[in-house]
């Protein structure tokens, strides 16, 4: 019965007290998510077991390690079934109420929830999503519906900045798998620590703009090379070494932000 994906079957498993993980905890032996996660895992299953799998699993959508409860709803004004997340009712075409449990990636139609995104691409769909909810669409509108919109015009802006940023991504990332970095910094290795004051003291003193405009880029140079490494650390479905990753890259994208002030006030060109 080779129809459940590893990454999905590993998180289940690890989640304690979650209804299919534990179905799937008593019920087959899975391998350890060592290999790459497109593998399919060989349940050896009763047709019992098969029912109680797929029951539960229909009710859910499941990607990419984490569960959200399925976006399926009526139409609060005329009770269509709906099949879309933001949307008109086909019906009665009215606008629908903001769904509260609702994913960011899903929002644009992001369907496989990787954290290597097309920007481009999520910024052609926000710019759409934008204009379908532009407040001239709403003028004969009800009130009710004008509030709803302007409700999903906020969510649709706060989910596009999160995925913009390759930090704010992960970290949301994080939270769909039920994890988020410490804030505090007494877990951090002494050595990683002592190089980041370095570079703040360096910063701080420095004001010759040639040699702030090469630690900027300097800075931007390990950025880019954090962000993959989260990549692939969610591609391993490694959450430790992603969190890891993560938790440096906020040290090193608050050095960016000061050095971008710095290259503004200084009038820095690029």
């Amino acid at each position: 019965m080779d129809f459940v994906c590893k990454r999905i079957l590993t998180k289940l498993l690890l989640r304690n007290n979650h209804p299919i993980g534990n179905i799937l905890r008593s019920n087959y032996y899975f391998y350890q998510c060592n290999k790459k996660l497109n593998n399919l895992v060989s349940l050896n299953a009763s047709k019992e077991l098969y029912f109680n799998i797929y029951s539960t699993l229909s009710n859910h959508i499941v990607k990419n390690m984490c569960i959200v409860t399925s976006l399926t709803k009526n139409c609060w004004k005329c009770g269509e079934e709906l099949k879309h997340i933001l949307v008109f009712c086909d019906k009665c075409n009215s606008f629908q109420k903001m769904n509260t449990v609702i994913n960011y990636f899903e929002i644009f139609g992001i369907e496989n929830y990787n954290y290597d995104i097309n920007r481009l691409e999520l910024s052609q769909r926000y710019r759409k999503i934008q204009s379908i909810l532009h407040p001239d669409r709403f003028m004969n509108k009800t009130k009710e519906e004008i509030q709803m919109s302007e409700d999903y015009s906020a969510l649709v802006n706060k989910a596009y900045f999160i995925l913009l940023d390759p930090l704010e991504r992960g970290l949301y990332m994080l939270h769909l798998n039920g994890e988020q970095i410490s804030e505090d910094s007494g877990h951090m290795d002494n050595h990683f620590l002592m190089k980041i004051m370095d570079i703040n003291e360096e910063i701080e003193n420095e004001t010759d703009p040639n040699k702030l405009l090469n630690l900027y880029e300097t800075n931007k140079t390990v950025l880019d090379k954090l962000s993959k490494e989260v990549n692939d650390a969610f591609e391993k479905c490694d959450i430790t070494a992603a969190k890891e990753k993560l938790t440096k890259m906020k040290y090193y994208s608050s050095i960016q932000e000061k050095l971008k002030e710095l290259k503004q006030k200084l009038a820095i060109p690029d």
